[in-house]
């Protein structure tokens, strides 16, 4: 049977975990930007930009991206609206995803309106996020 832990009880067994590996865990942040890691790793496989990915068609979500990387201290919260397709799944969605599991690995939710889509996002966005960045 699963328990609902306190923060008090997270920060407890974070303590704990950090010390009994504390080589493993990454003390310091990561300072690449979501932008920059998706320019240097991500290749794109399908749709109409093939080739290495590049903000060049989307200047304007640079900004979006960058902020939801952790060097990025300044900024805690991003809300983001938008119009539908500007880009912004791919080039701040995906980037971020990848950048994440890649660069700053960390526990991340990702919500989506019920178990069946969260399956079909799984497969056709996430594992190609993964699979484009070598």
């Amino acid at each position: 049977m699963s328990k609902i832990l306190t923060p008090d009880e997270i920060r407890a067994a974070a303590r704990h975990i950090y010390e009994l590996v504390p080589d493993i865990i990454p003390t310091e942040i990561n300072r690449t930007l979501v932008s920059e890691w998706a320019e240097k790793n991500r290749t794109l496989t399908e749709g109409p930009f093939q080739g290495p990915f590049t903000f060049e068609y989307t200047p304007y979500l640079v900004e979006i991206a960058d902020s939801l990387s952790p060097s990025c201290e300044e900024v805690r919260e991003v809300a983001f609206m938008k119009p539908p397709r500007i880009g912004a799944t791919g080039s701040v969605g995906e980037n971020w995803i990848g950048a994440t599991i890649d660069a700053y690995p960390c526990d991340m939710g990702y919500i989506t309106s019920d178990g069946a889509m969260a399956e079909i996002q799984l497969q056709t966005r996430i594992d190609a996020v993964i699979n484009e960045s070598g």
